[in-house]
């Protein structure tokens, strides 16, 4: 990874001169004092770059628990809790598979993480909550009252991922909400934003539920089953468990890619992230899911992460900042993680539209302000992509993509001509010539899937 400078600053070296965040380091300290077989060499590197991730994401510092069980490690280094160096504790051998995970047998084993959110939590609140993990393997007979992990009081916490026809997700409340599940393999994340709501990612896919919070459950969270009087085993297989506060969106997406980076072996690149005028928030397209990022990241198996704004411009105005161009946006273009695969920037068609406001120059040298702030975070240059001016019928636009051919090789990046597959076609816009139709949109993603450099 690049970029990762001011992360390490505070690392230890060990022998051969390889250098690790220092909380990582301290988990294999921990590990090394009470005995238990470390993880190959291979595998600490993965997870210590899996923390430093974390950390750059903005995840880490949120967690009140973490533990990662797809370990080449013995089961009782699977079983620490990287945040607190405690352990979980696995009651009556749940199956411990290396570099898998953990399974229950749906009738008797669990894991006990020994967190209790009540009056344990440091980050984990009442409304401001997040609980996940990763299921490896579904039960043979998946559907049932089967919890894969829980608490069952008055602020129970649980994931049934396939109930019936649905899952139930419960997150500081008396009860469920679902959606429609028919496959349990992937990430589940649970975060409660507020009182009122629940958000689940569901593989990195944002669902939103209505679902009041009663209070914090005041038990420990097992898995593998529900903490209950009447207890609901599972009888699947997970490689990690998590909770603390609320995540935001780009948040939750990037630990999804994270934890799939790490399961991938850290060639995951499972996210793109999107800055761009209303064109990229999906204006013209009859739903979201046909705006070109929407249907460019499905052609890619990538997760999105839209920042488009409509009427948004690159340069910021000179005399009444709007606080929503790029330029004044650039704090919110993420660290770099190994889950990312494309950062991208489209725009230059409001700069162009205002010729008495904004030049091509001011265009250049702001552009080139994001770009830099962007490498600045990480971003290799392979990763950052521009996308140029498309409009059929305003010339002051050939300006502006001659600034975009300039700006990308100033700064090493690739400019995608989208303009030479929409200029001339008028059947790819809306009446208003200036959005593309859901036709136009579709032909945006499939130029870029097919041109696009890594």
């Amino acid at each position: 990874m690049l970029g990762l400078g001011n992360n390490l600053r505070h690392n230890k070296k060990i022998g051969g001169g390889v250098s690790f965040d220092a909380d990582y380091q301290a988990i294999l300290d921990y590990a090394t004092t009470q005995g238990y077989t470390l993880p190959s060499i291979g595998q600490q590197a993965l997870q210590n770059q899996m923390l430093i991730d974390l950390k750059l994401a903005g995840v880490w510092s949120k967690l009140d628990t973490f533990a990662k069980f797809d370990t080449d490690g013995n089961s009782s280094f699977a079983l620490i809790d990287w945040k607190r160096l405690t352990q979980y504790t696995a009651v009556n051998n749940p199956t411990f598979t290396p570099n898998q995970g953990f399974t229950g047998n749906g009738t008797s084993n669990y894991i006990d993480t020994n967190y209790n959110p009540f009056s344990q939590a440091v980050n984990f609140g009442l409304n401001n909550a997040t609980v996940g993990t990763y299921i490896r393997t579904a039960p043979a007979s998946p559907i049932g009252t089967k919890s894969v992990y829980g608490t069952s009081d008055t602020g129970g916490i649980s994931l049934l991922p396939q109930f019936s026809t649905n899952c139930s997700l419960r997150l500081n409340a008396t009860s469920g909400s679902g959606f429609a599940s028919a496959d349990q393999v992937g990430s589940w994340i649970i975060t409660r934003p507020s009182s009122s709501n629940t958000t689940a990612y569901r593989n990195g896919t944002l669902i939103s539920m209505s679902r009041l919070s009663t209070s914090i459950s005041n038990a420990k969270i097992f898995l593998l089953r529900r903490n209950d009087a009447t207890p609901m085993y599972w009888d699947g297989q997970i490689t990690c468990f998590f909770a603390g506060a609320s995540l935001s969106e780009i948040e939750a997406k990037t630990l999804t890619g994270i934890i799939q980076n790490y399961l991938n072996g850290g060639v995951g690149n499972k996210l793109g992230i999107f800055f761009g005028d209303s064109i990229t928030a999906g204006t013209g397209a009859s739903v979201t899911a046909n705006r070109w990022t929407s249907v460019f990241s499905g052609l890619q198996s990538i997760m999105e992460m839209n920042y488009g704004i409509a009427g948004t411009t690159m340069v910021q105005h000179p005399t009444t900042p709007t606080g929503t161009s790029m330029y004044e946006r650039m704090n919110l273009i993420p660290n770099y993680v190994g889950a990312d695969k494309y950062l991208f920037f489209a725009y230059g068609t409001n700069d162009a539209a205002s010729p008495l406001v904004f030049t091509p120059a001011l265009f250049e040298t702001q552009y080139n302000a994001v770009i830099q702030n962007a490498i600045s975070k990480g971003w290799t240059t392979s990763k950052i992509k521009l996308v140029n001016i498309f409009r059929r019928d305003d010339t002051n636009e050939n300006a502006y993509n001659l600034k975009l051919i300039d700006i990308a090789t100033a700064n090493g990046v690739q400019v995608l001509d989208v303009n030479s597959v929409l200029a001339s076609n008028p059947a790819l816009y809306m009446s208003d010539s200036l959005h593309p139709n859901d036709a136009g949109h579709a032909a945006i993603s499939a130029y870029i899937n097919t041109n696009i450099i890594l």
